[in-house]
């Protein structure tokens, strides 16, 4: 339930940024954003694995907000928080279990929280 806190937290209010960029982006600039998004938590990752920093990165008190913005930002634009949360799971190294179990509730109330909008 922690780990579902930290990551939601954040993740809540990058809804209404998103509505916001809606209006304001082009549909084909779309991709390119989400790409941009994706590609800066899979950099994350892997400097964090190439500096042997991952034990001590996800307890940074940075470092769920910023997977928590982006995994709101990407849902709400483009349903495509997937990626993005796999990545922040996978770093956190969670058994298999805790994996697919943290990733379906984030889902489930992301989604139930996303029908108003």
């Amino acid at each position: 339930m922690e780990l579902y806190i930290q990551i939601t937290s954040f993740c809540d209010s990058r809804f209404f940024l998103a509505l916001a960029v809606d209006k304001l982006i082009p549909p084909d600039e779309f991709r390119r954003l989400m790409a941009f998004c994706i590609f800066i938590g899979i950099g994350v990752m892997c400097w964090t694995e190439k500096k042997d920093l991952e034990s001590k990165m996800f307890k940074a008190w940075w470092y769920a907000p910023i997977f928590g913005l982006m995994g709101g930002f990407t849902t709400m634009i483009g349903n495509a928080a997937g990626p993005v949360m796999a990545v922040y799971l996978l770093s956190m190294r969670l058994p298999k279990y805790s994996f697919v179990g943290a990733s379906a509730w984030f889902f489930l109330v992301v989604n139930y929280l996303k029908l108003p909008l």
